[in-house]
This record gives C-alpha cells, structure tokens and sequence, in this order.
C-alpha cells in the first residue's frame, strides 16, 4: 500500500511539472510514463494479498 500511494505522489508531481509548460528533461517524463505500470502492479499485489 506504501508502494501504491509513492505511486500517486509521483504521478501527481511529474504531472504537475509536465503541465508548467517549462522544457522538463527526460528524467521527469520517463518517470511519468512509467509509474502507471508501477502502480498497477503494487495495487494487484495488494489487493491480492489482501484476499489471500
């Protein structure tokens, strides 16, 4: 679950620097197109293991 909420935090922040408009480097978009795939899997693993 702490996995899960890093994830929304750092989708929020990447977001919020993507939308300023400014130029990001790549880092900050690499990380923002990857942490939906992170917060999927840490979501699974936690709804699984909560039923388990």
């Amino acid at each position: 679950m702490i996995a899960s909420a890093m994830s929304v935090i750092a989708l929020f922040a990447t977001g919020a620097l993507l939308s300023t408009g400014k130029p990001m480097n790549n880092l900050v978009l690499t990380i923002h197109r990857v942490t939906p795939a992170l917060l999927t899997l840490s979501a699974g693993a936690s709804a699984y293991l909560l039923t388990k």
